[in-house]
């Protein structure tokens, strides 16, 4: 009984605190815990609101909890998602690729069929879409991209997935130069949005986010 009560409060707390909040997915470059990253600045200055920085499976979280917040990048595509007619969507902020990273050395691939069976590197919490999903590589989740570069770089695992152009800023971080992709040919492509929750507010806070893309 305490145990539901308990359960019970802290799902109004976190409907309360989340109340109109926007929050932003931690990528690097495109959403900042010091509140810098492009998205971070796109929707202050169009909207005159900051945004909560949380990884990416918090985030996710804290979102499918709430009654009335945001959360970036995201969108209403089923091929990543399944959100339905209570979410609204911005237009996207600008359209990310998903690529197949090889250690350096080797060849390139761009072909989903290759990662079957193989160890393949990912980031918690972040969607990659039906097709990779289902690609039947063991995918590897670590939570940050940098962990991925470094384990494929020892040969710990055989690829690495991951978003454009937010890993280019973990390889020059790192010091390192991307390693090999088929630059042309991604593997899906997500069009960053802002997602939230249908309420007249929020239909007003999109309003003034595609008026400033």
């Amino acid at each position: 009984m305490l145990k539901t009560f308990l359960s019970a409060t802290l799902l109004l707390w976190v409907n309360s605190a989340l109340a109109q909040t926007i929050i932003g997915i931690e990528i690097p470059g495109l959403h900042n815990n010091d509140g810098q990253g492009i998205y971070d600045v796109m929707i202050h200055d169009a909207t005159g609101q900051d945004v909560l920085i949380m990884s990416p499976t918090r985030a996710v979280n804290a979102y499918e909890s709430c009654t009335d917040c945001c959360i970036s990048p995201a969108n209403k595509n089923p091929d990543f998602y399944d959100y339905g007619a209570e979410h609204i969507v911005s237009q996207p902020m600008f359209t990310a690729q998903i690529f197949i990273f090889s250690k350096p050395g080797d060849s390139v691939i761009s072909d989903i069929s290759l990662l079957k069976g193989k160890k393949v590197g990912a980031r918690k919490g972040m969607p990659y879409g039906n097709n990779v999903e289902s690609s039947g590589a063991r995918l590897m989740r670590v939570d940050q991209l940098a962990k991925n570069i470094s384990k494929l770089e020892r040969g710990r695992l055989d690829y690495m997935i991951a978003y454009t152009p937010d890993i280019y800023d973990v390889f020059d971080a790192l010091g390192k130069a991307p390693f090999p992709h088929a630059k042309s040919e991604p593997v899906a492509s997500h069009e960053d949005s802002l997602l939230c929750k249908d309420t007249p507010e929020n239909r007003a806070l999109i309003e003034k986010l595609n008026a400033g893309i």
